[in-house]
């Protein structure tokens, strides 16, 4: 039936959000409280989406569509209730400093249009370079 099916779609999913969760946080993901880890199985995927979409338009950086350049690099940061952010860094780099550079700009733009957490929590997600 539909609802097996949407039973079933939803298991995936949510399945494919955990582990990528366990993959960019390790053992660490399990100190979080329940509220922590609701928001990000939540709003993972939507953290991705609007930075690639401010990257859209902001552009990709020149010098690395002339250099041919691609790569991911994940990016962490606290986010605060307030919508406010701190320690923000690169902690694992893509292997081009001009791509890394850019997703700091990036996550300096698109973080105001991130869903606000209701207690402060550590956000770590992959940013990707891709040229088409």
């Amino acid at each position: 039936t539909l609802e097996n099916f949407l039973s079933q779609k939803d298991t995936i999913y949510n399945s494919e959000v955990f582990n990528e969760l366990k993959e960019l946080y390790g053992k660490e993901y399990d100190d979080f409280t329940t509220v922590q880890k609701a928001y990000l199985e939540k709003n993972i995927n939507n953290f991705q989406i609007i930075t690639q979409r401010v990257l859209n338009r902001l552009g990709y950086p020149h010098e690395a569509v002339r250099l041919k350049i691609t790569g991911i690099n994940i990016v962490e940061f606290i986010f605060h209730p307030n919508g406010d952010i701190s320690d923000l860094r690169i902690i694992q780099s893509s292997g081009y400093s001009i791509l890394d550079n850019r997703t700091l700009e990036l996550i300096q733009i698109a973080y105001k249009e991130y869903p606000k957490p209701q207690t402060p929590t550590l956000l770590r997600f992959k940013v990707f370079y891709r040229l088409y």
